[in-house]
């Protein structure tokens, strides 16, 4: 805090002069740099987006680049996944990229800052993880499952056209946008992305929370995929145990699926059993674990043998997601 008060009084705190969005997606990325020494002040962080709002093409499919190597999966794996995703018009994704992009915007949920847990570097939150100040709905949630393969389409393209946002300006709105498409890509049980997600990660620097969100969206979709050395690892241990006692701290949510009873629908916006165990769970419902070397190494080498192994007609895909869509 003295620190950032030092800052401030040299620089000066978020002009008042800029729009409230603006502002708030400069607290927004001083907030993600979780405790590492910031480059900018607030206000010179909200001047920083404002200029690349104003300078950014008018096209959100415009952005291209080389794809990244992967030393994590093999040509024949890219080729066979890139034959089996399905074919989108490009009429689709700019109405997917339209509707992506108003979610974004506009997502529906907004807590305080401080009542926010803080993003911390090296710890991996399987299957989901915290997203901050702003969620998106399950209304749009509901939105997007109408456009699921444009949807994927458009998210992996983006994904593959990212790099590390840690030192480039022009990647201050990735720190914004990412966590809303990741949490997209796990709503919408996004496999056909994984070997985008995988590129996505491997480049990142180790530890920081970016790479981490993508790891949570890799477990998550092998999960919703079923995959073996997942559902029988210590990482799907730790996680059980997490949303069990989540449960019994809840008796009301545990009353309702006792039973197989049905959760009734002024529920199912935060709601709903857990595919693999049965057990009630919501988006705050997860478990932390340390971010090690062997930790990256074992999800990446899951995810390649996955790809390698599993043909696309396997895939669950649009199968695997959940019942209903919950707010998250």
């Amino acid at each position: 805090m003295q620190a950032l008060a030092r800052n401030q009084a040299q620089h000066g705190d978020v002009s008042l002069s800029m729009p409230i969005k603006t502002r708030l997606l400069a607290l927004r990325i001083q907030r993600r740099f979780c405790g590492r020494p910031l480059r900018w002040a607030p206000s010179s962080i909200a001047l920083a987006f404002s200029a690349l709002a104003a300078s950014a093409p008018a096209d959100p499919l415009s952005h291209t680049s080389a794809t990244r190597t992967s030393d994590h999966l093999t040509d024949r794996q890219k080729s066979t996944t890139q034959a089996s995703r399905p074919v989108t018009s490009p009429c689709e994704l700019t109405q997917a990229a339209a509707l992506v992009d108003e979610i974004i915007e506009n997502p529906g949920l907004f807590s305080q800052i401080c009542g926010s847990a803080m993003v911390a570097p090296n710890v991996l939150s399987p299957y989901m993880f915290d997203r901050g100040e702003e969620r998106i709905t399950a209304a749009n949630f509901a939105r997007l499952r109408e456009k699921r393969d444009a949807v994927v389409a458009l998210l992996r393209r983006r994904i593959q056209s990212k790099s590390s946002p840690s030192t480039q300006v022009s990647s201050i709105e990735d720190i914004i946008r990412r966590p809303h498409e990741l949490a997209m890509l796990i709503d919408l049980n996004g496999v056909e992305a994984l070997p985008e997600l995988v590129d996505y990660a491997s480049g990142l620097t180790f530890g920081e929370p970016e790479q981490a969100d993508a790891l949570s969206t890799i477990t998550a979709i092998l999960r919703q995929e079923r995959y073996p050395p997942l559902l029988t690892s210590d990482i799907e241990a730790r996680y059980h145990k997490a949303i069990s006692e989540a449960a019994q701290r809840s008796a009301g949510a545990t009353a309702i699926t006792v039973g197989g009873e049905v959760i009734p629908p002024p529920q199912r916006d935060f709601l709903l059993p857990d595919p693999i165990h049965g057990t009630p769970i919501h988006a705050a419902s997860y478990c932390t674990l340390e971010l090690t070397c062997d930790r990256y190494d074992q999800i990446m080498s899951w995810v390649r043998d996955y790809l390698r192994d599993t043909p696309p007609e396997r895939w669950l895909a649009a199968e695997g997601m959940s019942p209903w869509p919950i707010d998250r």
